[in-house]
């Protein structure tokens, strides 16, 4: 409605401010995205595991903020949200509308299935990765409760920035 009013709605973050509240949805995404893969590698570990080609390291780095107050935060509400999606991975029927794996499954879909069900047609023709093998969800979604073990066994292994 002013001038001033605007200013202050558009001000640059300051260190002291309280952000923030609560995790942004893309941010939850991006975890659910993060575990999706963990298990994906999960399934290809079998057959991998004596490769050159094997890495077992998982990292999800976090830009969020210059200031420590907000990666802090940050990591706590995160920490706390890996925590109560691995419980429900862990105790939900897979089967139920109402689980988390439904939630999961409609993140798998809207940034997975449609390049990973059908990984070769997105390589070039010359290359050649025997690991790289295409999957559906069903297929995926019994390493789910390995993928979310591996996230509370290393709580560090998303890291806030």
């Amino acid at each position: 409605n002013s001038y001033s009013e605007y200013k202050e709605s558009t001000r640059a973050s300051k260190s002291f401010d309280d952000f923030p509240k609560k995790l942004p949805e893309s941010l939850k995404e991006a975890a659910i995205c993060f575990i999706l893969s963990i298990a994906i590698r999960e399934q290809r570990k079998p057959e991998m595991i004596n490769s050159a080609l094997y890495q077992p390291h998982h990292t999800m780095l976090i830009h969020i903020s210059r200031f420590t107050f907000w990666q802090n935060k940050t990591s706590t509400l995160l920490s706390k949200y890996i925590t109560d999606v691995s419980s429900s991975i862990l105790i939900d029927d897979p089967s139920s509308a109402k689980s988390i794996y439904f939630y999961i499954e409609k993140v798998w879909y809207k940034y997975y299935a449609e390049i990973v069900e059908s990984i070769r047609t997105y390589l070039p023709t010359q290359y050649s990765d025997e690991f790289l093998t295409p999957m559906v969800f069903d297929s995926v979604k019994k390493y789910l409760p390995d993928a979310v073990v591996i996230t509370t066994l290393n709580p560090q292994i998303f890291a806030a920035h």
